[in-house]
């Protein structure tokens, strides 16, 4: 496996050669380029780069409530393209706002939890593990799905909701109508557990819209995501050569707030199905605790608690897994300590 963590903020201050150090805000020393050469231009500002970016998402709102209309995004429509790319198949497929699926939608429902966030056919585990991962921390999930929407409830919706990213060094927002992928009425990418529940698949939509389609999110880093979602900076490690006093880093990052998700190696174009046990290839994962505890014989075990984005059965069946008899080892305090349940709901 490997593995990433990211804290809440932090950006890097200086840039390094072998002979010199400058400020990132300088141009290294023998490598000025002349201002005054137009083939040497920026074509785009940074702003022309962040697609479906919103100057001013309730001016938008407004706009369409006085019309008396339903909001819907022409930079990202209700099409085959924004599905797809390529020549997958959008057979069946047909958009639907959340009241045409739910008779009682929310945004929330009881709060944003890890164990909302359930993966779909699309290949975004990458995506929503960071999901899982930031909403165990409700300041920071806030940040991206902003409590301020104009909901079904509010007596001002119209169709409309944003979302926020990190992009090119500051929080942007994000609109996307609220039409969503179903195939025979059922959500087709990512969902919620509960079917009332609606801001992991608009989420989703928000962040396929800056990545061209659905589809340009199949495949991806976690830590990318993490970045998008925090502006923090991420950090990987490879657990084949692991550092010393790794475990130690990891129980110290996650009691500070870092969010931390690992990962199967493998093709993740082949990541529909679980080895003997219970492990994915190329699949990401949430870590959701971090522990070291006493068995009953004195001894301490390093245990990490993680979460398969799939929200399902496909769980790790080894040691220390759900039913694992080396639970055993442990007193029924620690098992309450560690919130140890036996449910099949991709966390082990």
């Amino acid at each position: 496996m490997g593995c990433s963590g990211s804290t809440s903020g932090g950006k890097l201050a200086a840039d390094k050669d072998t002979t010199d150090t400058w400020r990132s805000d300088e141009v290294p020393p023998g490598k000025e380029q002349p201002v005054d050469n137009p083939d040497r231009a920026e074509p785009y500002g940074d702003d022309d780069l962040a697609l479906g970016v919103a100057v001013n998402w309730k001016e938008i709102a407004d706009e369409v409530l006085k019309k008396g209309e339903l909001y819907e995004d022409d930079e990202f429509p209700a099409i085959e393209n924004s599905l797809f790319f390529s020549d997958e198949s959008a057979d069946g497929i047909v958009w639907k706002r959340p009241k045409e699926i739910s008779d009682s939608p929310s945004l929330l429902v009881d709060g944003i939890s890890r164990d909302d966030v359930v993966q779909g056919i699309l290949g975004d585990c990458w995506f929503l593990s960071s999901c899982a991962s930031i909403a165990q921390h409700k300041r920071f999930m806030e940040k991206v799905v902003p409590t301020d929407q104009y909901l079904w409830s509010s007596g001002k919706y119209c169709g409309l909701f944003h979302f926020r990213f990190w992009r090119f060094g500051k929080w942007v927002d994000v609109i996307i109508d609220d039409r969503i992928p179903v195939r025979r009425d059922q959500v087709i990418f990512a969902k919620s557990s509960n079917s009332k529940e609606f801001w992991v698949s608009l989420l989703e939509k928000a962040y396929a819209k800056l990545h061209g389609s659905y589809e340009g999110l199949a495949g991806g880093q976690a830590s990318d995501a993490l970045i998008d979602m925090t502006g923090g900076l991420t950090e990987r490690c490879d657990l084949k050569e692991p550092r010393a006093g790794l475990f130690r880093q990891l129980l110290r990052n996650f009691k500070y707030g870092s969010f931390l998700t690992c990962n199967k190696k493998g093709d993740w174009r082949a990541a529909d199905e679980a080895d003997e046990h219970g492990l994915v290839s190329g699949h990401a994962y949430t870590v959701t605790s971090v522990r070291r505890v006493q068995t009953r014989h004195g001894d301490y075990v390093n245990l990490l608690r993680v979460r398969n984005p799939w929200g399902n059965a496909t769980e790790w069946n080894g040691n220390w897994s759900d039913e694992s008899a080396t639970w055993d080892l442990v007193s029924d305090e620690v098992k309450g300590q560690l919130e140890l349940k036996d449910k099949d709901d991709g966390e082990f």
